[in-house]
């Protein structure tokens, strides 16, 4: 008797990496608005004070390059127009990088009228580097003229840029669940250790059950969470403590691969994004841990006051965490002593 496995596979809606474009002439099918310089391509679009890090070809605002006169807060880049009609269920997958300086945002934003007008779908979070993001444009499924924005914003201030790449729309298989990220801390101390994390349903259907598996250090024994009773849409995440902690009463480093199987009792359809791994150190006490942060600038700085806000903000969120330092120079508040033992 034979067994037949039937795995559903994406449809892939709209892809585009940017290879082969530069300058300020988008591909094919996209348009760029802007009341300023707007949307660029290339592989290196850098600037003084905002530096992207290295990557493929990609297209960028970049407001910090456009100068301080430049109006970048409508610097819109607009993929062609998507007829959704005939699908369900819709993810969009983008790598990008925002790292918020000087008073950059970004968002993902959605038409239905031609670009007539916006609805916002995601304000995007800082990073420090490249990161990939997955949202759902499930909302927008059956409709016949959908366009995706991607809105870089100086808010009116000389500010950084934003930069994206690998764009991907497409329909999801119907079974897609992934891990993550293992979010418990990489020190902790020495016992029986709770391990987090969190998942995502890259599936089209919503995922009710899945399986969670950890092993320690590549060994043969692993350790399964049953995990019912969720409700997890398209392209949503979900935050977890596994039901069997990890012994670590000795106090060493431990190697934890984490990886998720079975959504809602089917095969899933892409493993490559199934498992991670992340080293947890266990020790016998936890030294307490503060963030210092320096800023620099002087009476004379008309931009300056923003870094002493800064400063103040960590101090009133963090007060138990948080050592500020406001160095000055080239006015009467400079401390000598300070700057001569950083150099």
């Amino acid at each position: 008797m034979g067994l037949s496995l039937l795995v559903f596979s994406q449809t892939d809606i709209l892809t585009e990496d940017f290879e082969g474009t530069s300058g300020t002439t988008p591909p094919t099918g996209w348009t760029r608005t802007s009341n300023g310089v707007g949307w660029k391509f290339g592989n290196n679009l850098s600037s003084s004070y905002w530096s992207i890090p290295s990557h493929t070809v990609y297209a960028a605002s970049n407001d910090d390059d456009a100068g301080s006169s430049n109006d970048g807060s409508v610097d819109y880049l607009i993929t062609p127009a998507l007829d959704l009609s005939s699908y369900s269920a819709i993810l969009l997958d983008f790598a990008e990088f925002l790292d918020g300086s000087y008073g950059q945002s970004a968002s993902v934003e959605v038409s239905t009228n031609g670009g007539t007008t916006w609805t916002n779908i995601l304000d995007v979070s800082a990073e420090t580097n490249w990161t990939t993001i997955t949202v759902s444009l499930s909302a927008y499924a059956g409709q016949s003229n959908v366009m995706v924005g991607f809105h870089a914003n100086d808010n009116g201030q000389w500010a950084s840029g934003w930069a994206i790449d690998d764009v991907h729309i497409y329909e999801p298989a119907p079974y897609d669940a992934a891990m993550v990220s293992i979010n418990t801390a990489p020190y902790v101390a020495a016992g029986n250790v709770n391990l987090e994390g969190t998942l995502q349903n890259m599936g089209s259907q919503v995922l009710t059950s899945v399986d969670i598996i950890w092993t320690a250090d590549g060994g043969i024994t692993t350790h399964t969470y049953n995990l019912t009773g969720i409700n997890v849409a398209a392209a949503e995440t979900y935050n977890f403590t596994h039901s069997i902690p990890a012994d670590m009463a000795i106090t060493q480093g431990y190697n934890i691969t984490m990886w998720v199987e079975n959504p809602c009792g089917n095969t899933d359809s892409e493993n490559s994004n199934d498992t991670v791994s992340k080293n947890i150190f266990s020790l016998s006490q936890i030294p307490k841990k503060f963030v210092v942060g320096e800023e620099t600038g002087g009476t004379w700085c008309g931009w300056c006051p923003r870094g002493l806000v800064a400063l103040k903000d960590m101090a009133h969120y963090y007060p138990d965490s948080w050592i500020g330092i406001s160095i000055h120079n080239g006015d009467p508040m400079v401390c000598t002593t300070y700057d001569n033992a950083m150099s």
